[in-house]
């Protein structure tokens, strides 16, 4: 469904977590994860126009700028959107999984 949404329009993504899992538990999983995303977003060219972080899920406004844009977000957002240092140090990988919804 991603690799068919239009460039140049806006598109709404959900993050939700696994079963019985938080995407967040502490503050520096809140910080460390908007870090990644706003690195993400200039790498993919996707312009994130607004977002809610929840304790088990996140909502995202975005566009993307060309084809693809959105898929690459998901894919380099995928990569570790919780490991912060501690949880990489504990061998924690990411425990959310990406839902996508179009507005």
């Amino acid at each position: 469904m991603l690799d068919r949404h239009a460039p140049g329009h806006p598109l709404h993504l959900v993050q939700h977590s696994r079963i019985g899992t938080l995407c967040f538990s502490r503050e520096e999983d809140w910080r460390h994860y908007l870090t990644l995303l706003k690195g993400a977003a200039q790498t993919t060219g996707c312009a994130i126009h607004a977002y809610v972080l929840m304790a088990n899920h996140v909502h995202l406004l975005l566009t993307p700028a060309m084809a693809g844009a959105t898929t690459r977000l998901l894919e380099t957002m995928a990569s570790g959107p919780q490991a912060t240092s501690e949880d990489a140090r504990a061998g924690v990988r990411s425990r959310c999984t990406w839902f996508a919804m179009r507005t």
